[in-house]
């Protein structure tokens, strides 16, 4: 499953987490689009605070992006 996401096959927990709230973040845009298209902007509204962590949470464990931690390369 690794290698078909073209990932390294020594994934820390990091890199783990990551891949979670990025798959999580992808789930609530589906969801937000859904709801959107439904005219429910009530529930619309709700989903965009745990969106927003979700895309926080990705963005700090990213692996060569500018996250607070990849200052120091795991290669």
């Amino acid at each position: 499953m690794v290698e078909l996401l073209g990932l390294k096959s020594d994934l820390n927990y990091k890199d783990k987490i990551g891949i979670i709230s990025l798959a999580l973040g992808l789930f609530f845009v589906i969801l937000i689009v859904v709801f959107y298209l439904n005219e429910d902007f009530g529930i619309t509204q709700v989903l965009i605070y745990p969106l927003g962590f979700c895309f926080l949470v990705w963005f700090a464990t990213r692996r060569n992006g500018c996250g607070s931690c990849n200052q120091v390369s795991n290669d």
